[in-house]
């Protein structure tokens, strides 16, 4: 048998069975020999059965390639368990060969080629989604995605003055209405909810724009017009509504708005009887302007209606005593065709703050000998102080001349009423 002989000087190339892909498909290649397709660049160890180009065949490649990302199916030329990326998708091709080589039933999905975008992160061959740290979103106890609380502060900004809502006629997505200036939020009967003017609400809630358009309201409340008991309401010189107990004139005076009158009169001051025993509050005054306290409420025994701003009283001289002391000539006017003269009034605190005639009156002799005639009565409303009280006095004179201050007069007053 011949030899060779190698020494170490000598070189041995070894060279394998080569030809172009199409040729390997046409032939088998014995158990154990090397065939390279010299236009693919594979190569093939044969089993001395199966012919190149079968499923068999081809299976014998020596190591698979990842053929990279290709246009076509037909055109990435994969043979048995070759993979490569179509359309965002990795493919290895069937080693049974099944399907077609020109679309996806000859190739098996191995999953999605994906690059991490917005919200995914992928670590440690683990993808997951990312959140946000403020916990609007989190994991249930399951893994789930769910929402979790939303304060405010995720909310995206909005305009001024505006508010966020379904503001159509029908079932819609969440949108954003400002308010215009001197407007509200609500709608008529014609409109959907949008911003909504004052004229509007008192003119035109039927859109109509007629006074019959005017909104019914029940059960009011305004919280401005709060106050002690019932009272009557009262535009200001400004139109601005307020309760006549708040309502004073331009100069202070004050404005009253409800009267009532009791069925009978309720002594306040002077006799119960002919003699000046017994008496209410007393049964005179000295005219020289003293005053003395009048409390209508617990004289009277009527409750104090609540914003009570004023009382109606009746005054007169007291016929059944003579009003200046005296009876006849000898204690009476110091002479002939002498005079006395009365005004009784009301006041809430000094005749410098406050001044309320009730009524005049005098008494004088006609002639020598003669009893003195009195005559004097009137009614007036007169303001209470904030207690609802007020105090009396009188002034006096003599023949015309100043106050005189040793004058006493007798008199009787009466509560008929009040004034709100």
């Amino acid at each position: 048998m011949a030899s060779i002989e190698i020494t170490d000087n000598t070189v041995v190339r070894a060279l394998i069975r080569k030809g172009t892909n199409a040729d390997r498909e046409a032939i088998t290649l014995a158990s154990g020999e090397l065939g390279f397709a010299t236009d693919t660049g594979r190569v093939f160890v044969g089993n001395g059965t199966d012919q190149g180009g079968t499923a068999d065949g081809d299976y014998l490649v020596v190591g698979n390639k990842y053929l990279g990302e290709v246009g076509s199916f037909a055109g990435a030329n994969a043979l048995p368990g070759d993979t490569f990326k179509f359309n965002g998708q990795l493919y290895a091709r069937k080693t049974d060969y099944s399907g077609s080589v020109a679309d996806a039933t000859g190739y098996n999905l191995l999953g999605t080629a994906i690059t991490a975008g917005n919200g995914i992160d992928i670590t440690s061959e683990t993808i997951s989604v990312k959140i946000d740290s403020g916990g609007s979103l989190e994991f249930d106890t399951d893994g789930a995605l769910t929402v979790g609380t939303i304060t405010l502060n995720d909310l995206p900004s909005f305009d001024s003055n505006s508010l966020l809502g379904n503001f159509t006629g029908g079932s819609a997505k969440p949108q954003i209405v400002q308010v215009a200036a001197n407007s509200i939020m609500g709608r008529t009967s014609t409109t959907t909810l949008g911003s909504v003017t004052y004229d509007d609400v008192l003119f035109n809630t039927d859109g109509t724009g007629r006074p019959t358009g005017k909104p019914t309201v029940s059960g009011l409340t305004i919280t401005e017009l709060g106050g002690t008991g019932t009272a009557a309401l009262v535009a200001n010189s400004d139109g601005t509504l307020e309760r006549s107990e708040d309502a004073t004139g331009s100069t202070g005076e004050t404005i009253y708005t409800q009267f009532a009158r009791f069925p009978r009169p309720y002594q306040l001051f002077g006799t119960t009887g002919p003699t000046t025993t017994p008496n209410i509050n007393g049964y005179q005054l000295t005219g020289n302007g003293s005053l003395t306290d009048i409390d209508p409420w617990t004289t009277s025994g009527i409750s104090k209606p609540a914003g009570v701003k004023g009382v109606l009283v009746f005054g007169t001289l007291d016929m059944t005593v003579w009003p200046t002391g005296g009876n006849t000539r000898g204690s009476g006017p110091d002479n002939w065709q002498s005079r006395n003269g009365i005004t009784l009034f009301g006041t809430t605190g000094t005749l410098a703050t406050s001044f309320q005639p009730i009524f005049s009156g005098g008494s004088g002799e006609e002639d020598k000998g003669r009893e003195e005639l009195a005559s004097g009565s009137s009614e007036a409303l007169i303001t209470l102080d904030s207690d609802g009280n007020f105090k009396i006095g009188c002034l006096a004179n003599q023949d015309g001349n100043t106050v005189n201050s040793g004058v006493i007069w007798r008199f009787k007053l009466y509560l008929v009423g009040y004034a709100l």
